[in-house]
């Protein structure tokens, strides 16, 4: 019985142009359930990716030969081997390097038609990232047919990332990216912000007020989100409450530095967050911000910071 592409398994779950709430690939058999997307995730943020040894090596090398000379099933089977061995985000620059510098010995054409016939056929999720790598390598602008099912390819957190490189390279890519990023909401947003630029006052505005929720742990777009929204000016302003509550949740997500490096990481981080509390005097507080100026208390007890936590202090007698 033939297995159902990975193409056609999300195309048939997405509804209203996404995917629903919990939606999530099939497994393999005796695999352990990872979320979409985590494992890339945890391989990229985390320095978790694979060691590439001599014989993963030359495994990669046969398989893109056999696609550059046209054995698609030979490279099929080669591509699903590596993928039992070497997840595919470690293999990106290997793979693009090794093609680049032999463009004179493979066949272009060879192994772009694999990696279009592949990326929309197979029902393997690293065969399919492999695709994706090789495919960033050409031209995917020119035709919609290809680009719309790229589109929905990348709705999946598992393959959010890749499709982006390719995205990057289209007419108009940055507005192609934020529309994908509002669409997704666990690793695959994470990925996306990563490449999208705050070219617009609209998307410097989803920075500060949206781009930071996700699934996974707001922390890991903490730090994107405070500098992509220009947080530090904004705070220099007036603030509406929904932009006090955008800086908030930035700030807490700044203040959770145990995935990836946060507020730690910013120079002034005293001077923001003196300009937020004093925001913070003029807005009726809710429970919700209480809880993080707590949280700022905390943090900056730790570091002996008496200006930040009597001003917290003041704010929280409030209470």
């Amino acid at each position: 019985m033939e297995k159902t592409s990975l193409l056609d398994y999300i195309s048939s779950a997405v509804r209203n142009g996404k995917l629903p709430e919990g939606f999530s690939l099939p497994d393999e058999e005796g695999d352990i359930a990872f979320a979409d997307g985590a494992q890339d995730g945890i391989a990229i943020y985390h320095g978790a990716s694979e060691e590439i040894s001599d014989e993963d090596y030359a495994l990669m090398e046969e398989a893109i030969k056999a696609a550059s000379d046209k054995e698609f099933e030979k490279a099929e089977g080669l591509f699903r081997q590596l993928g039992k061995k070497v997840r595919a985000v470690s293999l990106i620059d290997e793979m693009q390097q090794y093609i680049l510098e032999r463009k004179a010995e493979l066949n272009g054409a060879g192994l772009h038609e694999y990696a279009i016939k592949t990326a929309f056929s197979t029902d393997d999720k690293e065969c399919l990232k492999y695709a994706l790598i090789i495919l960033e390598l050409f031209v995917t602008d020119k035709n919609e047919s290809w680009k719309k099912d790229l589109r929905t390819l990348a709705l999946s957190d598992e393959f959010t990332g890749f499709v982006v490189f390719l995205m990057r390279n289209w007419t108009n890519g940055n507005d192609e990216i934020f529309e994908l990023v509002k669409k997704v909401h666990g690793w695959g947003r994470i990925h996306a912000l990563e490449h999208l630029y705050p070219d617009s006052e609209e998307i410097r505005n989803f920075f500060l007020k949206d781009a930071i929720h996700n699934d996974v742990l707001p922390a890991y777009s903490a730090l994107t989100c405070f500098e992509k929204s220009d947080m530090e000016n904004v705070l220099k302003g007036s603030l509406t409450y929904e932009e006090f509550c955008g800086v908030r949740d930035i700030i807490e997500g700044l203040l959770d530095e145990g995935p990836i490096e946060g507020l730690s990481a910013i120079e002034n981080k005293e001077e923001i967050i003196l300009n937020f509390l004093e925001k913070a005097q003029k807005v009726l507080l809710l429970e919700r911000d209480y809880e993080v100026i707590e949280q700022i208390d905390s943090y900056f007890e730790e570091e002996k910071n008496e200006a930040v936590t009597s001003l917290c202090k003041k704010l929280l007698e409030k209470k």
